[in-house]
């Protein structure tokens, strides 16, 4: 080595490898014993969240019930019931008359006897119950002034109050539609009002009774941060009249659990009615107001996530109405808002996490819960059973079918049965309507089992009928909504997709003028805006408002919703924001999925659990996060497996798709043999059971939805089978074109709905893939090559030319435009030969070129298979070769293809898999920078770092050389940044088992003669040290060897064992730097002295004598890694040492 000091001594050069472990430490981290440590520490802190979140994904159950941190100080309450009863009135002088009422204290009291048991009420004294006699004016005065909740000295700004009351209410003197021109809207009336006689009737005399205004005063003056006032009695709603603080209040409805909700101030009301309000009637022990009340507080804790285990009155009220709807008189129409203007704050329910909150399955609930049945196993309901249509829903519901829990009513074959019971007896009633004896046809048209198999025939026939119906009518908005919802749904199915859209709208505008008769069709109009989001979603491809459709369909009904009909909604808004780029809250609403699974079926046996498992899986398998995907897909494949479900059709497809996700998993960690394989078992199954099901299609009462399902599964599959051969790290492009012709072939069979946009982008990957056969024709065989390819690149353009006549462009998602893009670039596979004739024709590549451009723009996020065809893409720009090409833009190409790259391994931190996957695109913008800009070492070796290790390249602290290894396109490249003076690349013609085998043997490769002289011209200061970059876990040099049991680069997650992101990435001990470094210096010292300074490269004592070199040209022969170690020296000084000769180069 060439010193250019003057001092006398000798600069020791220390070469350090960088150890690879948990993906940390980074170049610019000394490898000091607390160094990494604090690495660990950094690495653990970054994954651990995403861990404990999955963990408790995996057992939402097993984790007690959170509030986040929030909470009220203190809770208190004053509950007062009356009914007025003459015993307790008599000795009330001027009394007047009074209705007695049956349910007042019956309301009270069990308002009470819940919020003590279940939310923490009445601890030390906090919360009174006043009953009958008790509740005298005096004693609800005193408690709602200095008694109770207006002791300032023991309400503080920390605590919340709830005043609740059942009993009777009045306007006061005058006609009861009249305002009270003195601002006070109504009383009151406590056990001891009294009334006037004034001529012939009794007026009461205000006095006695308690002003409502005054009520809302004191309350507003309380010091408690959220005062909430509950009033189940007549002229409840006038309170919305009284003006508190300048402004009347409003409706405002916060639908999410906002944290900052519970920091604002806030009044709020919540009534029974604004004019005449129901004691009840018959047997009934409650109001209905007040039993609806109870019945949202216990059915409302269940649907929470663990996480938030809270809820605001909007969401209380929100649930209520799901029960008050259509057991009210027409002149009640209870309301929830606010009674100050502010409206920032929310008053807080806080369930007690040890109480049971058991739903009572009512009357109500269950024709709530099969009036919004969206699926029974995850499929959208119109593919599982069409027959169960709008106008029939509610008529099926009025033959009660037995059941023990919710789980039983969402099962299929029960609702078939009700179905078959409906048209009974719908058929011995001789006075049916028109429209109901047409939705009457129509039901035993479609529950017809022997033309099961033309299923298309029958709801074409059904389409007819209502199209009839429309124009007899006349007047669109005269037909009713349940049958233009029927409609549009069978047009959605069929493929008239614009007509579907037109008639899901008009069906949603007639729902809404129904509603203002009849409350009974607001849960068919959540329907219908869930079966809109469905066609925005799955076909029309616009993602926004297909997710405002599904919240507004979940919203309807706040937490009141039924837990199926929420779950899939949730699913469905979670697949709409990734579809979008918008993974985060798409992940935090399949969180929240999976905790309400439990409302309905606590044992996690349902067939609709396993769907949400099994949609979150996906949600995983789109943001890369593929052991967490792994995870889920097992979670929903045990109970699928379970013995009440293993012989259902239905899960049995559940299945074949889990088994696709595997299989997929493979794929995206770069296991491509495991993958094939596994799709190529999976497609042979799929034809088995599509022929057993022909065989017993008689038995099958949904055997065209089965059929149908099974068939898109298979197409499905085959295309994934296609994909293996085409993205792979070993392209093999004339097996793609094969299995995407054997895709085609069964599209015609899958659902009509999704069938034209499948079909166009298999034509394009075809197309695509036949064009990359004949562009790689270098790699056929000589009887390939001697094959003329015309018929080939005519089949090409005529697939292309195909798909281009599907449909409009405007709505194809984004994966389908890139493959369009990809296919006119690369026309008919045309030889794209620099020596081609003159006017031959070149590829079009303006549409790519557009696209990426305008991608390039977006803050989207990409999806997974957006992210892999942009990948594919910018890979093709790359390698394509034409006379025009400009080096300048392919190192642009390979700069973009990075920064997909680095999106991609940034979302699968946890998953060093993924490196094998992304290696191949690593490698194309490392040769494409080698090739055009081979001084830019500097940018290569950065590149080289992010491609084995998965995290971003941070420069050392200090300015040191740095050399590195890495193998790409059959050779192996060193780098060398000397940090002061040029740097250099060598390539060398060592293949991968080279290195492995010198890594892990007792000899050394010996460095090429120009490395060996720039690494002796090295000018370091004292104590600097050379940066080793060489570590490769994707080629297994200097790793951890998988065991043959794990075919990836980590161990499989065990529940013993969860996912680590180190295992495999850990330095082997045995590992050696392949490549013999002191042959490049002068040394004079003990080998002991250079192996304590270089530990990390190890010196084995003994060569192997059958190892040889590759070639002369590029090194000298290969050294033993034995000898005297290694004291650098200037060589002028070499005379003078006493030290035997370096060994000769």
């Amino acid at each position: 080595m060439i010193i250019t000091t003057r001092y006398q001594w000798a600069i020791r050069l220390i070469v350090v490898a960088i150890p690879l472990a948990a993906w940390t430490p980074c170049p610019g981290q000394d490898l000091t014993t607390e160094a990494a440590a604090a690495s660990k520490d950094d690495a653990l802190s970054e994954t651990e969240p995403v861990a404990t979140r999955g963990d408790r994904r995996l057992t939402p159950r097993s984790k007690a019930p959170s509030t986040g941190g929030i909470q009220y100080r203190k809770r208190w309450a004053l509950v007062v019931g009356i009914n007025y009863k003459a015993t307790d009135r008599e000795t009330i002088k001027d009394g007047g008359t009074s209705r007695e009422l049956k349910n007042a204290e019956n309301d009270a009291l069990a308002v009470a006897e819940l919020l003590k048991a279940k939310y923490g009420y009445g601890q030390d004294g906090a919360l009174e119950l006043l009953l009958g006699k008790q509740a005298t004016k005096e004693e609800i005065s005193k408690r709602l002034g200095q008694g109770l909740l207006g002791n300032t000295e023991e309400v503080h700004e920390d605590d919340s109050v709830v005043f609740y009351f059942s009993g009777h209410g009045e306007r006061g003197a005058g006609p009861a539609d009249e305002k009270r021109a003195d601002g006070h809207p109504g009383f009151l009336l406590p056990i001891d009002f009294k009334r006037l006689k004034v001529g012939e009737r009794e007026e009461l005399f205000e006095t006695s009774a308690i002003d409502l205004a005054e009520v809302v005063r004191l309350l507003n003056k309380c010091p408690a941060r959220h005062k909430l006032l509950i009033l189940d009695c007549c002229h409840s709603g006038t309170v919305f009249q009284i003006q508190v603080t300048g402004a009347a209040g409003g409706q405002f409805e916060h639908q999410d659990n906002d944290p900052t909700l519970f920091g604002e101030r806030s009044l709020q009301a919540v009534t029974a009615s604004r004019d005449l309000a129901s004691d009840g009637q018959g047997q009934d022990k409650n109001s209905p107001f007040t039993r609806s009340l109870l019945r949202a507080l216990n059915a409302v804790p269940p649907k929470l996530p663990r996480n938030r285990y809270y809820f605001t009155t909007n969401q209380l009220f929100h649930a209520m109405r799901a029960y008050l709807d259509g057991n009210l008189p027409p002149k009640q129409s209870p309301q929830c808002r606010w009674l100050d203007d502010e409206r920032s704050g929310e008053f807080h329910f806080f369930p007690d996490p040890g109480a049971s909150f058991v739903e009572e399955v009512s009357r109500e609930s269950r024709q709530l819960l099969l009036a919004m049945v969206p699926s029974t196993f995850g499929n959208w309901w119109a593919d599982e059973m069409p027959w169960f249509m709008p106008g029939l829903r509610l008529e099926i519901l009025k033959d009660k079918l037995e059941s023990r829990s919710m789980a039983d009513e969402i099962d299929k074959d029960k609702l078939r049965e009700a179905a078959r019971q409906s048209v009974r007896r719908l058929e011995g009633d001789g006075h049916l309507s028109a429209p109901l004896r047409m939705r009457l046809n129509h039901l035993k048209t479609m529950l017809q089992l022997d033309q099961q198999k033309d299923r298309n025939g029958q709801m074409h026939s059904v389409v007819k009928t209502l199209k009839a119906s429309v124009e007899t009518t006349g007047k669109r908005d005269e037909v009713e909504a349940v049958d233009l919802h029927y409609l549009a749904v069978l047009q959605h199915k069929l493929g008239d997709h614009a007509e579907a859209q037109t008639n899901y709208i008009q069906a949603l505008q007639r729902y809404e003028a129904e509603e203002k008769i009849s409350l009974l069709v607001r849960p068919l109009r959540a329907l219908c805006l869930l079966d809109l989001g469905m066609l925005e979603l799955t076909v029309l491809n616009d993602y926004a408002e297909a997710f405002r459709r599904f919240t507004e369909a979940e919203s309807m009904f706040g937490l009141g919703s039924p837990a199926p009909f929420k779950v899939y909604c949730l699913s469905k808004q979670a697949d709409s924001l990734r579809r979008d780029g918008i993974t985060g809250p798409a992940e935090r609403r399949m969180d929240d999925a999976i905790q309400l699974t439990e409302a309905f079926d606590p044992k996690s046996e349902h067939p609709l659990t396993a769907s949400a498992w099994k949609y979150y899986a996906w949600a995983c398998m789109e943001q890369w996060k593929f052991p967490q995907a792994a995870e889920k897909f097992t979670r929903a494949g045990e109970i699928l497996s379970l013995p009440a479900n293993l012989n259902r059709d239905e899960c049995s497809i559940d299945r074949f798709h889990i088994d696709h996700g595997l299989a997929m998993i493979h794929r995206f960690q770069g296991r491509d043999d495991l993958a094939l394989e596994a799709y190529r078992t999976l497609t042979p199954a799929l034809t088995t059971a599509l022929t057993e099901l022909e065989a017993r299609k008689v038995e099958v009462s949904n055997f065209a939805e089965v059929r149908s399902l099974l068939y898109d599964r298979l197409v499905n599959s085959l295309e994934r089978q296609a994909d293996c051969s085409m993205f792979g790290r070993d392209p093999n492009y004339a097996e793609a074109a094969d299995d995407y012709r054997r895709a085609l072939l069964k599209v015609d069979q899958i659902p009509k709905a999704t069938r034209d946009q499948v079909r166009k982008d298999l034509l394009y990957r075809r197309a695509i893939a036949l064009s990359l056969q004949d562009l790689h024709a270098e790699r056929r065989t000589e009887v390939d090559a001697a094959r003329p390819s015309a018929s080939i690149l005519q089949l090409a353009r005529h697939l292309r030319t195909a798909a281009d006549a599907i449909g409009s462009k405007k709505s194809d998602p984004l994966k389908v435009s890139l493959s369009a893009a990809l296919a006119h670039a690369c026309p008919g596979g045309i030889e794209q030969d620099p020596k081609a004739p003159a006017g031959a024709p070149q590829p079009n590549l303006s549409d790519l070129c557009k696209l990426l451009e305008e991608l390039r723009e977006t803050s989207r996020d990409f999806d997974r298979d957006e992210l892999e065809r942009l990948m594919f893409a910018y890979k093709f720009l790359i390698e394509l070769e034409t006379p025009e090409s400009d080096p300048f833009l392919k190192i642009e190409y390979a700069d973009m293809l990075l920064r997909l790259c680095q999106s991609a391994i940034h979302r699968a931190a946890a998953d060093p898999d993924v490196l094998k996957y992304l290696r191949p695109y690593y490698d194309v913008a490392f040769l494409a920078k080698a090739k055009y800009q081979p001084d830019r070492v500097k940018e290569l070796i950065e590149l080289v770092w992010e491609a084995t290790t998965g995290t971003p390249y941070h420069k050392p602290k200090t300015i040191r050389p740095v050399l590195a290894l890495y193998l790409a396109g059959g050779r192996c490249h060193l780098l060398l940044d000397p940090s002061r003076g040029t740097p250099t690349m060598f390539a060398l013609d060592r293949s991968a088992e080279d290195l492995r085998r010198a890594s892990q043997s007792q000899w050394a490769l010996s460095c090429p003669e120009d490395l060996q002289r720039a690494l002796r011209r090295l000018d370091l200061k004292a104590d600097q040290k050379v940066l080793l970059i060489w570590r490769d876990p994707v080629e297994g040099i200097g790793t951890r060897i998988p065991s043959p049991s794990l075919p990836g680069l980590v161990e499989r997650p065990t529940a013993e064992k969860p996912i680590t992101i180190s295992t495999a990435l850990e330095d082997a001990p045995e590992a050696v730097f392949p490549f013999d470094l002191r042959s490049s210096f002068y040394y004079q010292s003990t080998p002991e002295q250079v192996i304590e300074d270089i530990a990390s490269v190890k010196l084995p004592p003994k060569p192997d004598p059958h190892q040889t070199a590759a070639g002369p040209s590029t090194r000298s022969a290969d050294q033993p890694r034995t000898g005297p170690a290694t004291q650098f020296k200037r060589p002028e000084d070499q005379d003078q040492a006493a030290s035997p000769s370096p060994p000769k180069s």
